[in-house]
């Protein structure tokens, strides 16, 4: 039978994932406000991946411009530089065979799992119980709820949220003794943005 401190753990657990949920929901409502064309962040990952499907070279400004024009796109700003290395483009390639509004939405949909997960994971620790759920929460809510630029991040599909679930999964594998997961996690984020590279370092 369960404790009356345990029945109060679990109920704060199962508040907590009530507001974590509150705020995943309105963060991706917000994310959907955010119309293709006003989406300028997302814009040369999908053209480098679209580059990489073609043959082409995924980090040249000239080609990136040359499939905006071909795409007929009508994006605010549109950018042709490349901030990121060119196993960004090759890890996105499978999505960027959709049209611009689609991939758009199926890389937010990555960024979003991602960042919850790594974040829900980084506040579990090494806890169990009801800790475990309760600092899942706090962590999926610290990600969501406590920073209001998250949304627009989002909106604007930036990869930087996707960097922060990375990093967040790769503290939870050092919290958890698993360097295996800590290492792939670090791999994987600097493929696409080379910071997080910094995680190999303990």
């Amino acid at each position: 039978m369960l404790s009356k401190r345990h029945i109060v753990g679990w109920l704060a657990a199962l508040a907590g994932a009530a507001v974590a949920i509150r705020a995943a929901l309105r963060v991706w409502r917000e994310a959907l406000t955010w119309e293709p064309g006003m989406v300028s962040d997302a814009l040369p990952l999908y053209l480098s991946a679209s580059a990489v499907r073609q043959g082409l070279d995924p980090t040249d400004p000239g080609v990136l411009q040359q499939i905006y024009g071909q795409l007929e796109l009508h994006v605010s700003m549109a950018l042709f530089s490349t901030l990121y290395p060119a196993s960004t483009a090759v890890l996105l390639s499978p999505i960027s065979d959709q049209s611009w509004s689609g991939f758009l939405h199926t890389w937010r949909h990555i960024i979003l799992a991602v960042l919850i997960v790594g974040a829900a994971a980084a506040g579990s620790s090494t806890y169990k119980g009801w800790r475990a759920l309760l600092g899942a929460t706090i962590g999926v809510w610290v990600a969501l709820g406590a920073y209001p630029n998250t949304a627009d991040a989002l909106g604007l599909g930036q990869a930087n949220l996707l960097i922060v679930g990375l990093l967040s999964l790769a503290l939870a594998g050092l919290a958890r003794d698993r360097g295996g997961l800590t290492a792939v996690m670090a791999i994987v984020g600097a493929a696409i943005k080379l910071v997080p590279a910094i995680a190999l370092w303990p």
